[in-house]
């Protein structure tokens, strides 16, 4: 998958480390135990680990708590903590349909907003994605700042 790079996020994406050092990004004290409003989380579901690894970086380095999953078997097994998410979902995924999961969380938990990706764009599929409730629809390649801006409006929308 092609990112289109726009914004402020210099050079490749990949593993960032010091020079010397452990990664830039260790876990440290939860929000929970520092006192802190949880973190806004990003939950992405694609089964493509490369674009898991990359948007995962990407949402990191703007400041998100990222949890990935692979097929929507992993997500829907997944107890979400409370706080701030938003889900980026793609459509084509190898065990479900993602418009099929995008309505059964939109009846089991309607405050979650949700970004579809797709690499088959068409104007059926995007109406039929926003009519049932998708906060937003976005065409493979990815811009990288489209994308970035969707997601903060879920997150102002939720607030």
């Amino acid at each position: 998958m092609k990112f289109l790079r726009c914004g402020s996020i210099p050079g490749p994406v990949g593993t960032l480390r010091r020079p010397s050092g452990p990664p830039l990004y260790s876990p440290g004290p939860s929000d929970r135990e520092t006192g802190k409003a949880p973190r806004r989380c990003v939950l992405l579901l694609d089964d493509d680990p490369s674009v898991r690894r990359d948007l995962g970086e990407l949402f990191r380095l703007a400041g998100f708590a990222v949890k990935t999953f692979a097929t929507a078997r992993e997500l829907l097994a997944y107890h979400r903590p409370e706080g701030p998410a938003c889900l980026v979902l793609d459509v084509m995924l190898p065990d479900a349909n993602g418009l099929d999961v995008q309505r059964h969380l939109a009846k089991t938990d309607p405050d979650l907003p949700i970004v579809l990706i797709t690499g088959h764009m068409d104007d059926d599929l995007r109406a039929r994605a926003l009519g049932c409730g998708a906060f937003a629809f976005l065409a493979k390649p990815l811009e990288w700042s489209a994308l970035r801006d969707e997601i903060r409006q879920a997150f102002a929308w939720i607030s």
